[in-house]
């Protein structure tokens, strides 16, 4: 009876906190890009980001760029 009481306990304890983890929101996408990735000795790595504006450029926009990066 201990047994089936303490899982009891342990599955509504696992099932609380599930419902309670919150991811961190994904930020809007504003635009298309392209990744450049190389391969190196110690495995892969993006080394240029190719943003599409969908039209020809004057000059670089200043400003309207936010760069964010996570690693894990």
């Amino acid at each position: 009876m201990k047994r089936r009481f303490r899982f009891a306990i342990l599955l509504t304890m696992t099932c609380l906190s599930m419902s309670f983890a919150q991811t961190a929101p994904e930020p809007e996408s504003a635009g298309q890009y392209k990744l450049g990735v190389e391969g190196f000795d110690w495995g892969p790595a993006v080394n240029k980001v190719i943003l599409d504006f969908n039209s020809d450029l004057e000059a670089v926009p200043e400003g309207r760029f936010e760069v964010m990066a996570s690693r894990s």
